[in-house]
């Protein structure tokens, strides 16, 4: 009998005992605050929650669209708001407002994070002043796979000026299905290029253009970063120095002899400059190499100094130059492998290549090599105009070396020969440095050979002697550029 009363007193399903419990806590509400949390589709989470809220799976470096939590106090007064922790691997995009007044809700945002591959899962924790769930928790969890696949971002040129366009590439790693691939340019200001390229299905890449803008600023060479981007890739880089068109181009004012190692060299560098000896200058007319161009030292050819104005590059390297030397001795000059063209090409890179500041927009190129390593031969040194040097052409030059040459002259004749010689003779050469022992020497005397500032039995009288009967070719034929360009596609 009392089991059916207690059926009869329920409602809507409802045991008594039950909807008693439950007025009791609404009851207890009445004068709390009360939270509850809903999941981006509006079901409830509980307090606690072990079995994990889904983020899914993402690919490296590819950002995933966070999930929005929705908060509500559905209590009596007023839920305060606290700390809201997250775990390792996940990001808060928007959080809450200190407090909801009764009735109200608001919401925060948690995003994946995709910097890094791995497995990431833990506890989003929310404090409140619920009496009964102070300390709401709940479980994530979320995957990042590693990009198993690369792109390789590839540009035609490291360098260019302003107002040109030139190709690039990107590539895959697979052929499979077609793949749009994102691009960004560091500044728009000075690369513009398409905002994406598709690689089609069964190719690995595709190119495009780049082009860089004139923007009529004297701003200096810029590089610009060019980025490449697609889902489940990794992300491809590549930079482009953009050369300011408004630079003035450089040029070099003076090219001198540097006497390395020599007394006045203690001095500096300007001391030990020889300017009675010329560095011939190829200038696309017929002209001869004489003996003004020739220098007679113990040392050989050991440095040379070149002053530049606006040099666009204090990181001169081997490769913006080319060195070349011709054979030593009496050569016969009409034979092809003897021809400027053909010098050797392997055995002359100096020792050190040092540029200094010389004030305002000047700069100074010295060139050194080994004692010796280069004598009793002409050496030819072409200045490349490139990007480094900023000069519009190749600049050439040269300077030959004959130990112990103080007369100039020469031997040989058309009938004989089709070429003249310098030559050292005792007559020509010994004589006259022996007339002049003990003199005080200034850096650019004949006669002082090693360069001590006094012309000397031992040193200089020696020298020569141990060069009598030396020979080098004078060259007096054409040296026009023209017929040299073959060295430069070699």
């Amino acid at each position: 009998m009392q089991r059916l009363l207690l059926l009869r007193q329920s409602e809507k399903g409802v045991p008594l005992l039950t909807k008693a419990k439950s007025e009791e806590r609404w009851r207890k509400n009445e004068g709390s605050p009360e939270i509850r949390i809903q999941n981006p589709s509006g079901a409830i989470i509980l307090d606690n929650r072990y079995t994990p809220v889904d983020f899914g799976t993402g690919n490296l470096g590819v950002p995933l669209l966070g999930q929005t939590f929705h908060v509500f106090n559905h209590g009596g007064n007023t839920l305060n708001l606290g700390s809201l922790t997250l775990p390792a691997g996940y990001t808060l995009v928007e959080g809450l407002p200190p407090s909801l007044a009764p009735g109200t809700s608001d919401s925060f945002t948690v995003e994946l994070n995709t910097s890094t591959a791995g497995y990431k899962a833990g506890e989003i924790r929310l404090e409140t002043n619920d009496p009964d769930e102070s300390d709401f928790t709940f479980s994530v969890e979320g995957y990042v796979s590693g990009a198993s696949s690369k792109l390789v971002l590839g540009i035609s040129e490291r360098r260019i000026n302003e107002g040109r366009i030139l190709v690039g590439n990107v590539r895959r790693t697979t052929t499979s299905g077609s793949l749009t691939v994102n691009l960004s340019s560091g500044d728009s200001t000075e690369i513009q290029l398409p905002s994406s390229v598709v690689i089609p299905n069964g190719q690995d890449y595709v190119s495009f253009e780049i082009t860089t803008l004139s923007d009529g600023l004297l701003d200096g060479n810029q590089m610009t970063g060019i980025t490449a981007t697609a889902s489940g890739y990794h992300t491809a880089t590549n930079f482009l120095e953009v050369l300011d068109d408004l630079l003035v181009p450089a040029s070099i004012t003076s090219q001198s002899v540097y006497y390395k190692g020599s007394t006045f060299a203690s001095g500096g560098v300007q001391s030990a400059l020889d300017t009675t000896k010329a560095l011939a200058r190829e200038n696309g007319s017929t002209q001869a190499l004489g003996f003004s161009n020739l220098i007679n030292t113990t040392r050989g050819i050991n440095g040379l100094v070149f002053d530049v104005n606006n040099l666009a590059s204090n990181g001169l390297v081997v490769s913006d130059f080319v060195f070349q030397w011709s054979p030593q001795g009496g050569f016969d000059a009409t034979i092809g492998a003897n021809q400027p063209a053909n010098w050797d090409l392997t055995t002359v890179s100096p020792t050190l290549i040092d540029v200094s500041a010389l004030g305002g927009t000047m700069s100074r190129i010295r060139l050194e090599w080994g004692d010796n390593q280069i004598q009793n031969r002409w050496l030819r040194i072409t200045l490349k105009g490139n990007v480094n040097t900023g000069l519009a052409d190749d600049n050439v030059f040269y300077i030959g070396h004959l130990l112990g040459e103080v007369s100039g002259l020469q031997s040989g004749n058309a009938t004989t020969q089709p070429f003249q010689r310098f030559s050292v003779t005792n007559i020509g050469d010994v004589s006259p440095i022996r007339s002049n022992l003990g003199t005080t020497a200034s850096v650019s005397n004949l006669y002082d050979l090693n360069k001590n500032g006094t012309v000397q039995n031992l040193g200089d009288v020696s020298g020569v002697r141990a060069a009598l009967g030396s020979q080098l070719t004078k060259r007096s034929d054409s040296w026009k550029r023209s017929s040299l360009q073959s060295i430069f596609q070699r």
